[in-house]
């Protein structure tokens, strides 16, 4: 849709999972009417049979991120300790590169060998953590 980002995701038995409106908010309250509009408004566009569709679930629920949206594998060495964040809401296709840059970089940390800026492969950035 070209205005709202959305994911259309086939099950079984015909069921799909649809999602997600993208209204940053910190509130765990249930979906309002808006973002329930917007969500079903452009999943009728991009297929009209959507609209004869049966609703079984009307969900919510907060996805942590950095405010760039972007993952960061940070790092201590002193502290013997990783912590990567930010995966957002594509965290699902991202995971693997960032979980292989995770282990290069501990690999790295465990081996006594320096730490370069970047991971090689994927390119992600190794933060140095402050005690």
């Amino acid at each position: 849709h070209p205005r709202y980002p959305l994911y259309i995701a086939p099950k079984e038995n015909h069921i799909f999972v649809i999602g997600a409106t993208q209204i940053e908010s910190e509130s765990q309250a249930p979906a309002s009417v808006r973002s329930g509009l917007e969500l079903l408004s452009a999943l009728y566009a991009v297929h009209p049979a959507f609209g004869e569709a049966n609703l079984l679930e009307l969900a919510t629920g907060l996805r942590p991120t950095l405010n760039h949206h972007n993952p960061e594998i940070r790092f201590n060495r002193e502290r013997r300790l990783i912590e990567v964040n930010g995966l957002f809401r594509h965290g699902f296709m991202i995971s693997p590169a960032v979980t292989g840059a995770a282990v290069r970089l501990a690999g790295a940390l465990f081996a006594g060998s320096d730490i370069p800026e970047s991971d090689e492969i994927s390119g992600l950035q190794y933060i140095r953590a402050a005690n």
